[in-house]
């Protein structure tokens, strides 16, 4: 239900709608990692890092929201196509559209200049498809789920990432409405590191309804009142990360 926190596998679903009513399906957003012969439609946001594709098969459309709404909204006005240089940044507020190959290449012929189109990006649960993802962190493998170790001796569980290696997870007690934080530290001659199966113990004996792995290893990070408080796996210290979860004191000023 609105406002339930959550930990799931998620899948993404995006969609473009025309004014003419016809729909196509967007593969994802802010990647490359698509490169169906057949076409695929891709969305990029002013986020995306990388260089746009600019193949002679691939063309973009550069979307502005409508009414002043973010690129989460799903109506925007179509603004005509734009020519990619090599380091352009995408324009502030705007959601830029990637029809790649095949019949997408003509479908872009189709938009006219400012025509109204709908785009519609969302996240589900895979375990109930009507639950939307509002906002989340990524993370991976889950191991704790309805208070069960749901770790097993089957992918993704085995392997190198399966082995003992520092670990960073949270976990969700819903009854008591608390979040544990838990950070191992790994390979070094003081701490072997945790594995996925001993990590989940550790949440159920806490009695986590569920609980997910995050980004470890080196990057197993645990910064408490402005210091780190854990001993970094990699000899250069601390890893530059991307993401990361913050517990501040409500009313404290920071």
């Amino acid at each position: 239900s609105a406002g339930d926190i959550f930990m799931d596998t998620v899948y993404f679903k995006g969609k473009l709608k025309l004014a003419n009513g016809r729909e196509y399906p967007i593969a994802g957003v802010n990647t490359n990692h698509y490169n169906d012969s057949t076409g695929v439609l891709k969305a990029f946001t002013p986020a995306y890092s990388g260089q746009l594709d600019r193949r002679p098969s691939s063309s973009y459309l550069l979307l502005h929201p409508a009414s002043g709404e973010s690129h989460t909204a799903d109506a925007w006005y179509a603004s005509g196509g734009f020519t990619y240089e090599v380091g352009q940044p995408l324009p502030e507020g705007t959601l830029a559209v990637l029809f790649d190959g095949g019949h997408y290449h003509n479908t872009r012929q189709l938009i006219g200049e400012n025509e109204r189109v709908a785009v519609k990006l969302t996240l589900h649960s895979r375990s109930d498809a009507e639950q939307e993802v509002v906002e989340h962190v990524s993370g991976g493998v889950l191991l704790v789920q309805e208070g069960k170790n749901v770790v097993t001796d089957a992918p993704p569980y085995l392997g190198y990432r399966g082995g003992h290696h520092p670990r960073t997870a949270v976990g969700y007690n819903r009854s008591e409405r608390t979040f544990y934080w838990l950070v191992a530290e790994g390979r070094s001659d003081k701490s072997r590191g945790a594995s996925y199966y001993e990590m989940a113990e550790v949440f159920r004996m806490l009695g986590c309804d569920e609980a997910v792995n995050l980004d470890g290893g080196g990057s197993s990070t645990l910064w408490v009142n402005g210091e780190v408080v854990n001993v970094f796996s990699d000899e250069a210290g601390e890893r530059p990360c991307m993401n990361f979860l913050l517990l501040l004191r409500e009313g404290a000023d920071y």
